[in-house]
């Protein structure tokens, strides 16, 4: 049984952070096969055989590069067996969205923007930070920041953490 909240919808899984590789890809302008080209820059960026990623690209509107995204198969098999465990069926339709990437598209989807500065948004979790960037409304790069040698318990700890964010 699907939840009410899935039924005719996709299943989005929000891989952490850490788990994917992020590359910033210079496109020709105006290239029609500019998928071609940053697939070919991403597999060729691999050590291991290519079978064993996928492959995402994150577009905007600038037309000078794209993010090209690398996550392990086995990642994301084992975040979907985490969500919805060992007896689903795998070949069910879902996608995969880097944390940053999701937390910039949800500000973009449900916030006003007044004027088209840079936003850094910033997303706590236990283990990391998810960063992501937006200039005139494009995502324009994300990254993340390990907490786990922080102790956020200690005010100058929490000192420690904005001067590295900043």
């Amino acid at each position: 049984n699907q939840h009410q909240l899935l039924k005719g919808g996709n299943i989005i899984l929000a891989l952490p952070d850490n788990k994917v590789a992020i590359k910033k890809i210079m496109i020709e302008p105006k290239s029609d096969d500019f998928q071609n080209q940053v697939l070919f820059e991403l597999e060729h960026s691999l050590l291991e055989d290519e079978k064993n990623y996928c492959f995402d690209i994150l577009k905007n509107d600038t037309e000078e590069y794209v993010l090209g995204l690398i996550t392990r198969r086995k990642e994301i098999e084992d975040s979907h067996t985490k969500l919805l465990g060992k007896q689903s069926n795998f070949s069910l339709d879902f996608m995969c969205q880097l944390r940053a990437i999701a937390l910039a598209k949800g500000f973009l989807q449900f916030c006003r923007l007044n004027d088209n500065n840079l936003i850094c948004l910033v997303d706590f979790n236990q283990q990391l930070a998810s960063i992501a960037f937006i200039y005139q409304k494009n995502i324009v790069d994300v990254t993340y920041m390990l907490l786990n040698k922080h102790e956020l318990n200690h005010p100058d700890q929490i000192k420690q953490l904005a001067l590295e964010l900043k």
